[in-house]
């Protein structure tokens, strides 16, 4: 059981995914593979072998040079998690 404060932050980024879902709700491929790029990036940094674009062979390379970008700029947020 968590506690009242974990209780109030859940409830916080459950209330923003669900708005992010009807306020976005048509998101494409690109866009979902660039959030899975950050990710990859964020969490396997340089093991290229776990990351999931290895997975798509239809992957387009442009989307990546945006995941790096933001990835760097997320890194210090990372870090505090």
């Amino acid at each position: 059981p968590g506690s009242c404060t974990e209780d109030k932050w859940d409830f916080a980024l459950m209330s923003i995914v669900i708005f992010h879902v009807f306020a976005c709700p048509y998101t494409k491929v690109e866009e979902s593979m660039n959030i899975q790029a950050v990710h990859d990036l964020l969490e396997y940094k340089f093991d290229i072998s776990k990351y999931d674009h290895l997975e798509y062979p239809g992957v387009v390379p442009r989307t990546f040079i945006g995941a790096i970008i933001l990835s760097i700029l997320t890194y210090p947020y990372y870090l505090l998690l």
